[in-house]
């Protein structure tokens, strides 16, 4: 009864992972955000996908005094046109800066 217990829930662990897996894309220059994107561009690794760039953000932000950075795909699922950013302190109403990389 516990290995069936364990093989559900390992089942649910590694499936819900699958599920909501994010759809990693190539990111082109930032188009907004002034100096603090260019740089969190310019820093992540090659190629410029979704994940190299959410992890300089998170560098970055940590610099600035955020505590975390949140993401999203902007666009729908068929058609993703970028990714969208932003460095949040305590709260997720401050704000200290946020970021549009378009598809490339």
């Amino acid at each position: 009864m516990r290995l069936i217990g364990a093989f559900i829930i390992a089942l649910l662990f590694f499936g819900s992972n699958s599920i909501f897996a994010e759809k990693i894309l190539i990111l082109a220059p930032p188009t907004s955000g002034g100096l603090n994107c260019r740089a969190i561009y310019d820093d992540a690794a090659s190629p410029k996908s979704t994940t190299t760039i959410v992890a300089s953000s998170q560098f970055h932000c940590a610099n600035k005094g955020g505590l975390r950075v949140i993401h999203g795909i902007y666009g729908d699922e068929k058609q993703p046109q970028g990714v969208l950013l932003s460095c949040v302190g305590d709260t997720s109403e401050r704000v200290l800066f946020a970021c549009y990389f378009p598809k490339n």
